[in-house]
């Protein structure tokens, strides 16, 4: 076998993504990878793969999608042989051994897939992304249904709500005291917390009045989660998410063509942009947004200035769910739902900025980013 198909992977370097489909076969030579899942924002291992191994053998019998992604854990060597390279040689073996080849290959594949289930049932996140959509999706059909409709919403007594949702359907308690907070955090519920003389946490009667956006947010994390659980729109980014905010808030009012886009000088979201996060904006930030499926048109007037069109209304339904997602990232980081708000730097910088372009941390004197090079504002 040639040198040629000979491949050299660093560290973090991955070889397949989950949910693709392969035209190779790899031979582990050296090194060792890892056979991962990515759920939420977090990496679940569920085996490693060493020399003298092979990965991707199952589509020499038939094309299905990778069940994990594999990455490179350290300097590793793997051989590719191509499909068609393969396959010919299986055409030319003897029928008995093709046929025990392929049964050994179906074994394999679903040991996989049961090795995969297992891992995702044990994960043991405050908020597996798995159960977000259901879980959302209780509360919501608890509170419709125990709830006494009052001019905001409905009010549910928080004892009988929770104790409900646990007997019935086996969801925690401190789970959905994590979420009544991070519904009283962005103005969906409202409440007094007390602490009894058992040391547990009571919230009297609770207001919820954003059953609606409960239910619009749960329907879209699992339309997302069920086409693919890493899809861009379901995994939070700082960068597009502050973007996306920010032109959802400055296009407030501003002019609507036929198409019922909203119009902006991109002059305007530029200072704005710096004057909120003391960064440059740079027109690739909407590659980012385009990547994410959210779609900006550019135009450059006869005057020299640059118009920008967008769905306000997609950009502001989009900023809210991803604000939902972020406070669900913290609370896995964590464990807890934070009730401190987000604090915006000022014009000028911070050591809690990131880079607009890499997500990396920058502190207040970097002119450009020491991750990727991305140019900051002054």
């Amino acid at each position: 076998m040639s040198q040629d198909n000979s491949k050299r992977l660093k560290k973090g370097e991955k070889l397949i993504l989950e949910g693709t489909l392969g035209q190779s076969v790899f031979f582990v030579q050296s090194g060792r990878l890892r056979a991962i899942l990515e759920r939420g924002g977090q990496t679940l291992e569920v085996s490693t793969v060493g020399p003298q191994q092979v990965i991707g053998e199952q589509w020499l019998f038939s094309q299905t999608k990778s069940a994990f992604t594999y990455e490179a854990m350290q300097e590793t060597h793997v051989l590719e042989i191509p499909l068609e390279v393969l396959k010919l040689t299986l055409e030319k073996m003897n029928p008995a051994l093709k046929m025990i080849f392929k049964s050994m290959g179906e074994e394999l594949k679903g040991a996989r897939q049961i090795q995969r289930s297992k891992v995702l049932e044990g994960d043991f996140s405050p908020m597996p992304a798995s159960q977000v959509a259901r879980s959302l999706s209780l509360i919501h059909l608890a509170a419709r249904h125990l709830g006494k409709p009052i001019d905001s919403g409905v009010e549910v007594d928080w004892n009988l709500f929770r104790q409900s949702l646990q007997k019935f359907f086996m969801e925690p308690s401190s789970r959905v005291l994590q979420w009544a907070r991070l519904f009283k955090k962005k103005g969906l519920a409202t409440y007094e917390e007390t602490v009894n003389e058992e040391g547990e946490v009571e919230l009297g009667k609770v207001q919820i009045s954003g059953l609606q956006e409960i239910e619009d947010f749960a329907e879209f994390f699992q339309h997302y989660y069920f086409k693919s659980p890493s899809h861009e729109l379901i995994t939070f980014e700082e960068t597009p998410f502050r973007v996306t905010r920010l032109m959802a808030e400055i296009g407030e009012g501003k002019p609507v063509d036929h198409r019922k886009s909203t119009l902006l000088d991109f002059s305007e979201i530029s200072e704005a942009y710096k004057k909120t996060y003391g960064l440059e904006f740079k027109a690739n930030l909407f590659d980012q947004l385009e990547r994410k499926g959210l779609f900006v048109k550019r135009k450059t007037l006869d005057d020299g200035r640059s118009s920008v069109a967008y769905d306000r209304e997609e950009f502001l339904r989009i900023s809210k769910f991803w604000s939902l997602l972020k406070e669900i990232k913290s609370w896995n980081e964590t464990g807890s739902v934070s009730m401190k708000e987000e604090e915006l730097p000022s014009a000028g910088g911070s050591a809690s900025l990131h880079c607009p372009s890499c997500e990396s941390e920058l502190n207040s004197d970097h002119k450009f980013c020491p991750e990727c090079g991305f140019k900051l504002a002054a």
